[in-house]
Parts: structure tokens; sequence; C-alpha cells
């Protein structure tokens, strides 16, 4: 749709520049089409892996659906899930309701 509208907008504007004949009119709409589907198929990839890395998180944090009642250290979890990992963690904690919340998290060798 929006390519029609622009090759509406290419005709008034410079009548006779893209002809009707031009192949760029039927693969122009057909590539934006393209495009926009595998952007979709990217986006939804990411969604998964994101997914997957908070579920692994999940496990971490709650073997067999129940919460850790020991320490965790945090280099681990930095190592497999990436820097993001603490504050993952923290959302994670934050959604189990009714569970004792202590969290504490050092950095740079100070309590936070």
């Amino acid at each position: 749709r929006e390519t029609k509208a622009l090759f509406e907008a290419i005709d008034l504007a410079s009548p006779g520049a893209v002809p009707p004949e031009d192949p760029s009119r039927t693969r122009l709409p057909r590539e934006a089409a393209r495009l926009a589907e595998r952007a979709l198929r990217l986006a939804d990839k990411a969604g998964e892996n994101r997914r997957s890395k908070l579920h692994r998180i999940r496990g971490e944090l709650f073997p067999r659906g129940k919460p850790q009642e020991r320490v965790i250290s945090f280099l681990h979890a930095v190592a497999r899930f990436g820097p993001e990992a603490p504050e993952a963690i923290a959302g994670e904690i934050r959604a189990g309701e009714g569970w004792p919340e202590v969290f504490v998290v050092e950095r740079g060798g100070a309590p936070a």
C-alpha cells in the first residue's frame, strides 16, 4: 500500500519518471514485504532468545520450582547469561509473590 502511494506521488510530481511497465513498480512492493517479513522473524527470534535466557535463569533461581535457600554467586550467572543477569534475577525475585526477598548485590567489592 505504501509503495503504491509512493509511486502515485512520483507520478504526480514528475509524470513519466517511472514508466508503468518499469519492473521497480512490482519489485519494490515485493522487496518491502520480504524485508518486513524478515524483520518480524528476527524480532521473534530475539524474543525467543530472551525468553529462553529468562527460563534458564528462573531454573537457576528456583530449582524444581522452589526458591533457593542458599547464597548464589553472581559470577556464575554473569558468565553464563551475560551482564544483564543480575537485573533479570532481581526481576524474577520480585515476581515471586509471597517469598522472602533478601537480595544483596556487591559491586566493586563494596556492599550495596
